[in-house]
């Protein structure tokens, strides 16, 4: 059974992206495990209190993240 668990900055995507990306991610697991493992592939979605996020000693919040460009 393929698990993925996704951390995001809290209010950074609405609803309708978070099940775009369940989505896109359960089409990436099943292509790679199989069509079949698509019934049991558990995808879960954490929403991280913003402000909650550190990388180095920067504090990544989801108004830094929407400025960033894309793909950096």
């Amino acid at each position: 059974m393929p698990f993925a668990n996704v951390k995001i900055p809290a209010g950074l995507i609405d609803e309708q992206q978070k099940a775009d990306l369940v989505a896109r991610l359960a089409d990436t697991l099943a292509g790679f495990f199989g069509e079949g493992s698509r019934q049991t592939t558990m995808i879960l979605i954490e929403d991280v209190a913003d402000g909650g996020y550190y990388r180095a000693r920067e504090i990544i919040t989801a108004e830094t993240l929407r400025k960033r460009p894309a793909g950096s």
